[in-house]
């Protein structure tokens, strides 16, 4: 297969931000600035997400790697999702 002559791109590199991270980041922030405190319940799943402008799937991504980082504990009720900051 014959190579085809491209002029030279100059691509720079990138730090991907995902939103996962960032949603992370907010809550961990929320935390250090004493907003947010251990026993504190987060907004319901649905409220969080449209204020986030994230999918669903997005912010549960977010609060299982907040939950296996051990912020917070996501306890599962029969109308949904409770999330608690852990006191750890």
């Amino acid at each position: 297969m014959p190579q085809t002559s491209t002029p030279h791109l100059d691509f720079a590199a990138i730090a991907p931000a995902r939103a996962r991270d960032e949603i992370a980041a907010q809550v961990r922030d929320l935390i250090a600035a004493g907003k947010l405190t251990p026993g504190d319940r987060l907004p319901s799943e649905r409220d969080l997400s449209a204020r986030l402008n994230v999918s669903r799937n997005t912010l549960r991504e977010a609060l299982r790697a907040l939950e296996h980082a051990g912020i917070i504990e996501m306890a599962l009720f029969r109308l949904g999702i409770d999330d608690l900051l852990t006191e750890g």
